[in-house]
């Protein structure tokens, strides 16, 4: 399914799942054939994650969990911010860590790379103030702990910055 986006009485249409996973997975072989620097990457994909992980939301139709104030304020009607609890730098570095010369017999490049995308779709309403703790400590990373997983380190995350864990 394509994003359509209404805007000013005109609808737009913008790429489907499989068309940004694509995009991306285009951008990284261009970054390993060195046709391009890690920045030029980085910079290309960053918003195509976002975008990414934003098309989920509207597709699969996912009630994002929300920690307790940031449920509080959208009850009230006042708007929270949606956050990334594996920050999309995270994601990126993922990504670009992912060889596209190393296909197998049941893998290409474009699975793995979307099964990264959707393995880090982790988001969660926050608040303000909840958000800044987020990013003066881990804004670009995740605690560092080569032992747990992603959803254990974003648990962490939450708690080293004393922020309560959404749900």
């Amino acid at each position: 399914m394509r994003q359509v986006i209404r805007k000013n009485g005109k609808i737009y249409e913008g790429l489907s799942l499989n068309g940004i996973a694509n995009q991306i997975a285009s951008s990284l072989r261009c970054f390993h054939e060195n046709k391009g620097t890690s920045n030029d990457c980085q910079l290309t994909i960053n918003p195509l994650v976002r975008a990414y992980h934003a098309m989920i939301i509207r597709e699969w139709g996912i009630v994002l969990p929300a920690t307790p104030l940031a449920k509080e304020t959208r009850n009230k009607g006042k708007s929270a911010i949606r956050e990334h609890r594996i920050p999309t730098h995270a994601v990126v570095c993922l990504l670009m860590y992912i060889d596209p010369k190393d296909d197998s017999e049941t893998e290409t490049f474009d699975i793995r790379v979307k099964k990264v995308l959707d393995s880090t779709f982790k988001m969660a309403w926050v608040v303000k103030d909840e958000h800044e703790k987020l990013n003066r400590k881990y804004m670009h990373s995740l605690p560092i702990d080569h032992e747990s997983t992603l959803e254990e380190l974003a648990i962490r995350r939450y708690k080293e910055c004393d922020v309560p864990e959404p749900n």
